[in-house]
């Protein structure tokens, strides 16, 4: 009876030592998955990081492809007039392709082809407002209005809204009292925001719209006719400038002899022109961005160029106004920066934290070495960079974000 007790004992401490390994080996298959799983969500999170130097060189490289197509087309045709020429897709112009793996996008804008809302004078603003559907005594009122918040005295136009009018508001502000940067800025002048948002919904309206479509704060110099919109040119033809419909039907093609590139205007004398000063048959401004992609990385590299070859296009602008393409980014015109440093003491803390905010939180991270990279890479080439971006990004959908950040809590 003895030795029978003694072996079903035995059973009973074996069995229960098998439950106590087994739990240990279970809990430890736990902790190891979970470690596994941050490790893995850390090396992923770090190889992100590490990506973006490899897509910052390919990103330059794009840029510098980039500038050699253009320079190609400036020495061969001495003038860019617009992409039809074949620089529009400058990396099949030029047969690059990127490493494996990642993936390079060009996108080119230009920002000479839009009207330069900064050069005009009160009777351009008021028929080009009236032009947008503004009733004439709202436009009279935001026109002068304009001139009296980027004029650099305190003196009232007519119809105008300055100084003290500004300092009575609340909260009250000081008018910028230089040129605008930012659409976003011009919402604190009341006469704007009258004529262009709507009183019930306190939203803009497509009148307001359609202004920044047409219309640039960065450029000052004149309007490319042969590649701005046609609503442009329209709006051109309201300030008696030119001839829209003339010039769409040649660009379109009329005359099916002529290729593509046969339809651009070589002089501004050659077209149905009246304000020569206001019109150009070449390339002033171009804005370039650059993409650069693996997989859940990417990094943006956008520049603005001023084209050096452009007779009529003398950069008067382009640095100053630069801001309002984004951020905080360092600009590659020194004396610009001064110049807004200049115009920083001059204006309300308002203006100028409306004039910093239209880039939504895209976050730069323009160094010195991005400065001498750029000045390097261009000295060669037929423009200059009135501006240098960068924008590092993840990529990851909220969702991804948060199982990471789930995953290191």
């Amino acid at each position: 009876m003895i030795p029978f007790i003694n072996q079903s004992r035995s059973r009973s401490r074996r069995g229960s030592i098998l439950v106590v390994v087994l739990a240990i080996v279970m809990l430890l298959s736990v902790m190891v998955v979970a470690f596994m799983d941050e490790a893995l969500q850390q090396l992923r999170y770090s190889s992100l990081y590490q990506n973006q130097d490899d897509l910052r060189q390919e990103a330059y490289e794009a840029l510098e492809v980039t500038g050699a197509t253009l320079a190609i087309f400036q020495e061969v045709e001495e003038h860019l007039w617009g992409p039809a020429q074949g620089w529009g897709d400058p990396l099949e112009f030029a047969d690059y392709r990127p490493p494996e793996g990642i993936d390079i996008k060009v996108r080119l804008v230009e920002e000479s082809s839009r009207i330069p809302f900064n050069t005009l004078d009160y009777d351009q603003l008021v028929e080009l407002f009236t032009y947008l559907g503004i009733p004439e005594y709202l436009a009279n009122d935001a026109a002068d209005s304009y001139i009296d918040w980027t004029d650099e005295d305190d003196l009232k136009r007519l119809n105008g809204f300055d100084g003290d009018d500004y300092e009575r508001l609340d909260p009250p502000i000081r008018a910028a009292n230089r040129k605008s940067r930012n659409w976003d800025e011009l919402e604190l002048i009341p006469a704007i925001k009258e004529a262009f948002w709507d009183e019930e919904t306190d939203t803009p309206t497509g009148a307001w719209r359609q202004l920044q479509d047409i219309a640039t704060l960065r450029y000052e110099g004149p309007v490319n006719i042969n590649t701005a919109p046609s609503d442009v040119l329209y709006a051109m033809e309201e300030l008696q400038i030119l001839d829209a419909r003339e010039i769409i039907d040649y660009r379109d093609g009329w005359n099916a002899d002529r290729s593509d590139d046969d339809r651009y205007y070589r002089e501004v004398s050659s077209a149905p022109v009246t304000e020569t000063s206001m019109a150009s048959t070449e390339v002033g401004q171009l804005w370039v961005e650059i993409t650069a992609s693996r997989g859940d990385a990417q990094f943006v590299l956008t520049a603005l160029l001023q084209l050096s070859g452009s007779s009529q296009a003398n950069g008067q602008n382009g640095g100053d106004e630069a801001d309002e393409g984004g951020g905080d980014g360092q600009d590659q015109d020194q004396s610009a920066d001064e110049a807004d440093s200049a115009d920083e003491d001059q204006s309300g803390q308002n203006a100028e934290d409306s004039a910093s905010e239209e880039d939504n939180g895209t976050q730069d991270t323009a160094s010195d070495e991005t400065q001498n990279q750029s000045s390097k890479s261009t000295e060669r080439f037929p423009f200059s960079i009135l501006r240098l971006q960068e924008n590092a990004k993840i990529g990851w959908t909220e969702e991804k974000a948060a199982n990471f950040n789930d995953g290191i809590e």
